[in-house]
């Protein structure tokens, strides 16, 4: 941060918008280059540990649905046979690549890596329900919005425990509720590194379905068993998963 703010270096990155937020005339708060630091290790974190873990249901999944295997696996073979020799996947490709879109997503719905997240009232509210049910939101209280509930809502989700990426097709996704679907949140306050953790799943699932099929392990869990003892969602036990080379 010293040689960038010596030599008048600009990059397009997170350090940069941490450090003209510093210098921003609006800012509530003073921010010291240990705090910066902190909240590039927790995007860091972040983006390691949850995205492997949504990697992981995201396999598991397609294990236990071998249709689902099959189509995003013609999908990634098709991409495969269009690109030039010696050409690599680009964030283009993936982001075009409409069923692997659906497969992420429902893994998502199913899936939230955090089943709760919270807001605080900045202003009052009234939230009417019914004629005659309101509730008042006071300045400074804090909401908890339980993420996972919405996403099991039958209501907003028909048969919840069932694993369809077909609710995310073309199609269909124009019918889902707004704010009942919120895997990294929504509004200004959503997950800084959403679209960075969707394009490493995207990339790392076109990789390996590319090379590997995944089938039923003796040690897979069925049905999955989740950890009580931890705040995100990680099966007991661990994933088990058999990997087998396509060659």
């Amino acid at each position: 941060m010293k040689n960038r703010e010596k030599n008048n270096i600009i990059r397009p990155d997170m350090i940069n918008i941490l450090m003209e937020a510093r210098k921003a005339t609006d800012r509530k708060r003073d921010w010291n280059d240990y705090e910066i630091v902190a909240q590039c290790f927790g995007f860091f974190m972040g983006a390691f540990e949850n995205t492997s873990t949504i990697l992981c249901f995201a396999l598991y999944e397609i294990t236990i649905n071998l249709e689902i295997q099959e189509k995003l696996r013609n999908e990634i073979d098709n991409v495969r046979k269009n690109l030039k020799e010696e050409e690599s996947i680009t964030y283009e490709i993936l982001s075009n690549m409409k069923y692997l879109d659906m497969v992420v997503s429902e893994t998502l719905r199913k899936w939230p890596i955090v089943a709760l997240t919270d807001r605080v009232c900045n202003k009052n509210y009234i939230l009417k329900i019914s004629e005659d049910h309101e509730i008042f939101f006071k300045i400074g209280e804090s909401c908890t919005i339980n993420i996972i509930g919405l996403h099991y809502d039958p209501e907003n989700f028909p048969n919840p425990e069932k694993f369809d990426p077909e609710r995310f097709s073309e199609q269909n996704k124009q019918n889902i509720k707004p704010y009942t679907y919120l895997p990294f949140g929504s509004g200004i306050r959503n997950c800084i590194g959403n679209r960075f953790a969707l394009m490493e799943i995207k990339a790392i699932l076109y990789y390996l379905l590319s090379e590997f099929n995944f089938e039923l392990s003796t040690k897979t869990r069925l049905p999955i068993e989740l950890e009580t003892r931890v705040f995100h969602l990680q099966p007991k036990g661990g994933f088990w998963l058999k990997i087998c080379s396509r060659n």
